[in-house]
């Protein structure tokens, strides 16, 4: 008989990032007024991004937000994670038919869980987003899109977040 492998705990979220620098508090000679350079873009890039009870995540960036977009980052994080007990928000892509469809047929390794109506703080992933965002785009002028894009990979592949999913279900 082939023995049952535990289901670990993810928490995922997307967050949606503009090619623009955002405004922060600055240091600044006495009497002069800061200057930030801004794109005045409408570009986005689109991340997809979970944790996992043992610390671990995974973040991926996408062209757009959508159920197929989602069921993709779903297959992500089965070959990384296997079996997972998955607590999302409710999306519209989260609760689309074609994601239906498949957490009903791939329910023997992924169970999902909803978080509350407009409870982000329940979420550690959020945090992910709020750092990342501060880190990267806060009071930072990239040339292009291609470079923001870059930076931010880089900053997901060296960052760890240490964050305890079980930390913010007990709030």
């Amino acid at each position: 008989m082939a023995e049952r492998r535990r289901m670990r705990l993810a928490c995922a979220d997307e967050s949606i990032l503009l090619y623009d620098s955002a405004k922060r508090s600055v240091w600044a000679k006495r009497g002069s007024k800061p200057r930030v350079l801004v794109t005045g873009s409408h570009k986005r890039v689109y991340l997809f991004g979970a944790l996992t009870s043992n610390r671990r995540h995974l973040f991926r960036q996408y062209p757009k937000m959508n159920g197929h977009i989602f069921t993709a980052f779903l297959r992500q994080l089965k070959h990384r994670y296997g079996r997972l007990i998955l607590l999302i928000d409710r999306a519209p892509w989260h609760r689309s038919k074609l994601v239906k469809t498949y957490l009903n047929e791939n329910r023997s390794w992924l169970r999902v869980i909803y978080y509350p109506a407009n409870a982000p703080e329940m979420n550690p992933v959020e945090e992910c987003w709020r750092q990342m965002k501060n880190d990267v785009v806060g009071s930072t002028f990239h040339p292009t899109f291609q470079q923001l894009r870059n930076t931010l990979t880089r900053y997901l592949r060296t960052k760890r977040y240490k964050h305890n999913p079980f930390k913010y279900l007990r709030q």
